[in-house]
């Protein structure tokens, strides 16, 4: 019986996938200049024919993208310093990566003032980036794992020494206390 559904699978290679979604992502904004705002950080310093790769990270997440900034305006530039900037977006696709980078080439600099957040703020900002760098643990899969294996998963909760949340908390499990043990510290 026909259903009318072509099930034929369509086989690409590597190179064509890449090709597929980088000629995709050929958006308006590709087209025009627009302001961005974020944090500054410096690259390695290397002149690429008169450009430097250096960093915009956000300024309440540990995202980044890449700045292509000229050589006369990155001289004006401080590293840790807040800015706003002109750009235009641009991608490169990296064919052995397997990837396509977004790219803000800096047109004009805006404004550049001191970042409101503390050294402290900052230092947090990068542990978050190089936790993110090595990956997010699955929480989620890590205890269906444990539950499908039957094994016991062991949590402590710190608490204060008048809380009595404890009991709240077994309360929540129900049948599903079993599959815990619980330390309240």
């Amino acid at each position: 019986m026909a259903t009318g559904i072509n099930t034929e699978i369509i086989s690409y290679n590597h190179s064509s996938l890449i090709g597929i979604f980088n000629n995709a992502l050929t958006l308006e904004i590709t087209k025009k200049a627009f302001r961005i705002r974020g944090i500054y950080i410096a690259g390695k310093g290397v002149n690429y024919n008169g450009f430097y790769y250096d960093s915009l990270k956000d300024e309440t997440s540990d995202a980044c993208v890449t700045l292509i900034v000229p050589a006369p305006i990155r001289h004006d530039l401080t590293t840790e310093q807040t800015i706003e900037c002109t750009g235009y977006l641009s991608k490169r696709v990296q064919l052995n990566a397997g990837r396509i980078d977004l790219h803000v080439n800096v047109v004009e600099l805006l404004s550049q003032k001191e970042s409101r957040y503390s050294e402290e703020q900052l230092k947090a900002f990068e542990i978050l980036q190089k936790k993110a760098e090595q990956g997010y643990k699955d929480v989620d899969g890590f205890i269906k794992t444990r539950i499908i294996q039957r094994q016991p998963i062991t949590i402590t909760m710190l608490i204060g020494k008048t809380a009595i949340i404890d009991s709240d908390i077994k309360h929540q499990l129900k049948e599903a206390i079993g599959l815990y043990d619980f330390r309240f510290v």
